[in-house]
């Protein structure tokens, strides 16, 4: 803000050592006071640095989370905030590359070696983060969270949300406490190489949270995802 006090709203997904994806809702700021400064790398528990546990007798620490500014963002250029809000994709480029380890790490995208878009439905998925939305200010947790959902299929998701396009997927509506574990811009993750082809125990964007579909009050509804993989030409 401009009294130079940070708060983390959005999330966002490592793809390379100087790109995040993210959504395209969470750059240009409602509150003009606002605006986006910086990506926090490595962060687990917000209340503590460096983050440990105990296990058994030790104990364990990450290293510092890392924090950097951001020289480039890239939005969309179909995005606007219609009442699907389509195309809500982002790039943030950081002023610095950043050295991965243990606890920094890239997700893997879910690149496909011809036009044929995976049907996710049914499909167990996992979103994760500190319950920050950015129309919904509550304290979230601070501790990372994690929960799982199944995706649905298109045709099922339109029967809630009619005016959902091919870019987007939807998860979750089932369990209501796990749509409060998720940050917006954050990922939609497949682990594994379920519909992507991989062979190793990796985790793949499938999908980045939309507005308004991390918000606590779903009544059962499922959440909306921009479909990452709908977006690889353009990333």
């Amino acid at each position: 803000s401009a009294g130079e006090e940070y708060d983390n709203l959005c999330g966002g997904s490592l793809i390379h050592e100087r790109w995040v994806l993210t959504a395209a809702h969470c750059v240009p700021r409602r509150d003009a006071s606002q605006q986006l400064q910086q990506v926090r790398l490595g962060e687990w528990n917000t209340t503590s640095s460096p983050d440990c546990q105990l296990f058994k007798t030790d104990r364990v620490c990450a290293p510092p989370h890392i924090d950097l500014g951001i020289d480039r963002i890239i939005v969309h250029e179909q995005y606007g905030p219609t009442v699907n809000y389509a195309n809500d994709i982002a790039l943030l480029r950081l002023n610095q590359s950043v050295s991965f380890n243990d606890f920094v790490r890239p997700i893997c995208l879910p690149v496909t070696s011809n036009s044929v878009e995976y049907a996710y439905a049914g499909y167990a998925m996992e979103i994760a983060g500190w319950g920050k939305t950015e129309q919904m200010r509550f304290d979230g947790s601070p501790v990372k969270m994690k929960a799982e959902l199944t995706a649905l299929s298109i045709a099922s998701c339109k029967e809630i949300y009619a005016n959902l396009i091919n870019g987007q997927v939807c998860a979750g509506g089932d369990t209501p406490a796990s749509t409060c574990r998720g940050d917006s811009g954050g990922p939609l993750m497949l682990l594994d190489d379920s519909p992507t082809g991989g062979s190793s125990s990796n985790y793949y964007a499938t999908g980045i949270v939309s507005l308004g579909s991390a918000s606590c009050i779903t009544n059962g509804r499922p959440m909306v995802f921009t479909r990452v993989e709908h977006y690889i030409s353009w990333i």
